[in-house]
């Protein structure tokens, strides 16, 4: 009863016949020690001489020392940070494996239980995930995936649906993930901390808020798109009116100048984001990204953006200034080289890596234009000519249902065919391996972050053919800002068609030219000063420790 009392932490006064000063390192003081030394328990008991008062006070004291200590060190491991990540379906780089795999701040790593909300596609080729939290581990042990259900939403002719129907569906998953995180509670560490994407703002910050957990925003595009967004959403400088006359622009007044904003690189109206893909939904989406950076901004923990101090230093510096919530920079997460992507939505054909290692060095451009991406079928066979035309070697990723009134099968043959050996086509590819294979010289992208970061990440230049949303934006920053890449440029601006031989002439610059050669040097320096931040003292390292240390 008594041990049971010292455990707990109540200290007994000492026994009246002990002179003062004896055994100072166990009497001092109010509360105990947590920690003390073998010599010193064993001075305790020869100065209260054996089985006197004193001694057995001192032994017992000890010995409630030593079932504290062992306490702490237990409550210590179940205290680890247990996070839920949502991500919103998208594939790309697992920040999971980067808090897990490189979190700086503790020996012992987060448990990280990954839940990706990928609705089920009968007609698509697209990858299971296991059905439950237990179903399967990632070879990170501590980091598990579980598929959250998605309802009411038909994606039986992929990603050509309204954008916000989308967005719509997803306020459906407050229940199920409120009753995941209180399920993932009770049969492990209790869930400390949920990381969500901002596109899924309102659902994820509500549970957050109702069960007591900060929320992390991941905010997956650049931190110059989510800067963009706080202005708009403040509405001195920048107005939604304003933003929907860039969006309606067309031939040369895409280029004239939108406006000049701090921490910005200078925006032509053709850079502004816009949301233009089955229907045109640039004012509805704004207004609903503005409101959630809103809810962000006044209730997030902190958000985190996929990008680094050196790569938009002045962005970060003003959003540091102008925000209330905190802003990490703790990118480029990438998935690791050695496993299997777990966030890709199609299978991927990795056999195309067995055909780069066949291929000259830095001799192959790859080109995938994403997985929302809808090209006409008059803009495909300009492009399809002139990529021939060029006679560089190449892999292209020709999803399903990228092109409209096209037979997939006889395309990729007649490719091939007329490649004359150079070209891989494939349905998928595991982009990161492709990116970081030395034959891969160039990229043509739509621009898409998670296709830019990886590039940045393997320093490869690249063509920037964007599509809608945040890809402009990025484009501009990777041809005039870092200087990395170059444009596919459209010589008819009336038509908005990108003939054969413009796709022929820069597709030879950059695999051949001097351009192609400086876009490529700088690419490789970018590279570099990617990787330094992520190493120990870099940036990257820094933040993501000062993330973990605010949790």
């Amino acid at each position: 009863m008594e041990e049971a009392r010292l455990a707990a932490g109540h200290v007994r006064t000492p026994p009246e016949n002990v002179a003062e000063g004896v055994c100072p390192p166990l009497w001092q003081g109010t509360q105990p020690s947590f920690f003390f030394s073998l010599s010193e328990y064993k001075l305790a008991t020869e100065v209260g001489r054996g089985d006197t008062a004193c001694g057995r006070c001192a032994r017992t004291t000890a010995r409630a020392k030593r079932l504290r200590a062992s306490a702490q060190r237990m409550a210590m491991a179940e205290r680890r940070q247990h996070v839920v990540l949502l991500e919103f379906g998208d594939q790309g780089g697992d920040i999971s494996e980067a808090l897990n795999s490189n979190n700086p701040a503790s020996s012992s790593p987060s448990s990280i239980s990954t839940s990706v909300p990928t609705p089920p596609i009968a007609q698509q080729r697209i990858r299971p995930y296991p059905a439950t939290a237990t179903a399967a581990t990632t070879p990170h042990s501590l980091v598990r995936r579980v598929r959250l259900p998605i309802r009411g939403i038909d994606l039986s002719n992929g990603f050509r649906l309204p954008l916000l129907e989308l967005f719509r569906t997803f306020l459906s998953i407050a229940l199920d993930l409120e009753k995941l995180i209180l399920s993932l509670s009770r049969h492990g560490p209790p869930v400390t901390c949920l990381l969500s994407d901002f596109n899924i703002t309102f659902p994820t910050q509500d549970v957050a808020d109702k069960l007591g957990i900060p929320r992390i925003v991941l905010y997956p595009c650049c931190a110059s798109r989510l800067l963009f967004t706080h202005y708009l959403t403040q509405g001195e400088l920048v107005s939604l009116e304003k933003v929907k006359e860039a969006s309606t622009a067309a031939g040369i007044e895409m280029q004239k100048i939108f406006c000049e904003l701090t921490g910005l690189p200078t925006l032509r109206n053709g850079d502004i984001p816009h949301f233009k893909h089955v229907t045109d939904e640039t004012v509805s989406f704004w207004t609903n990204s503005t409101k959630s950076w809103q809810v962000c901004d006044t209730r997030a923990h902190a958000v985190v953006v996929n990008s680094f101090e050196d790569l938009e230093a002045s962005t970060f510096a003003t959003l540091s200034k102008c925000c209330n919530v905190p802003i990490y920079d703790v990118g480029f997460w990438v998935e690791s080289l050695n496993e299997e992507s777990a966030t890709s939505l199609w299978e991927e054909d990795k056999g195309c890596l067995a055909w780069l290692d066949q291929q000259p060095i830095s001799s192959v451009l790859y080109i995938s234009f994403g997985s929302t991406a809808i090209l006409s079928k008059t803009q495909y066979e300009e492009f399809l000519n002139g990529l021939l035309a060029s006679q560089q070697h190449f892999l292209w990723v020709l999803r399903a249902g990228l092109v409209d009134d096209i037979d997939y099968s006889s395309s990729v043959a007649q490719i091939v065919s007329e490649s004359d050996g150079k070209g891989l086509v494939i349905n998928w590819a595991p982009q990161q391996q492709v990116l970081s294979h030395p034959s891969v010289g160039g990229f043509l992208t739509h621009c898409g972050w998670n296709s830019t970061s990886e590039s940045i990440a393997n320093g490869v230049p690249m063509l920037c053919w964007p599509y809608y949303a945040d890809q402009p934006l990025n484009a501009r920053c990777i041809v005039d800002e870092w200087k990395v890449g170059l444009w596919v440029k459209c010589s008819k601006e009336d038509t908005g068609l990108i003939e054969r031989g413009d796709i022929e002439k820069v597709i030879r610059a950059l695999m051949e030219g001097p351009e192609g050669k400086h876009v490529r040097e700088n690419a490789t320096k970018l590279k570099e000063r990617c990787c330094q931040c992520s190493l120990e003292n870099g940036s990257s390292y820094r933040k993501l420790k000062a993330l973990m240390k605010s949790l």
